[in-house]
């Protein structure tokens, strides 16, 4: 639930700045309207192992992987290190979680690579993130683990 103060700041700004932008940061700002966030405690319990991509969704519809990437994985590692495997392209990262506002970022400095996206859930069976783009193009990527 919004705090009154953020609702307040949101019925303000909303009449004067309608982009996607505006709307994530204030997202982040305000924390999510579903809820407090994981614990970081919980994401460093539960992320580390390897996760791979089951569907993603974009609104209401549903998609496999695309042709090639079937097989695309992220391996999380206790140390916050992770091999992230997309087609037939390996990247060795690092990941952090921000407790305050649920955001997950995955980042390598050489290639220049930031990810960002908010943790919906980790779960045995399942991890829920989404990504926010500009433009008000999210999409809700479903993991499950690699048993």
């Amino acid at each position: 639930m919004l705090h009154a103060s953020c609702f307040l700041k949101f019925v303000v700004y909303l009449s004067f700045m309608k982009s996607s932008l505006f709307l994530s940061l204030l997202f982040l700002v305000c924390g999510s309207a579903f809820g407090q966030h994981l614990s970081k405690e919980v994401v460093e319990q539960k992320l580390p192992g390897i996760w791979v991509l089951d569907h993603y969704m974009i609104g209401e519809m549903s998609y496999p992987p695309k042709t090639g990437h079937e097989k695309d994985r992220v391996v999380y590692y206790a140390d916050h290190t992770a091999d992230s495997y997309s087609g037939d392209a390996m990247l060795k990262v690092v990941w952090t979680y921000d407790e305050s506002t649920g955001v997950l970022t995955i980042s390598e400095k050489e290639k220049n690579f930031l990810i960002t996206m908010y943790v919906i859930s980790i779960e045995e069976k399942e991890a829920v993130m989404q990504i926010e783009y500009p433009g008000g193009k999210n999409y809700r990527t479903f993991w499950k683990p690699l048993q």
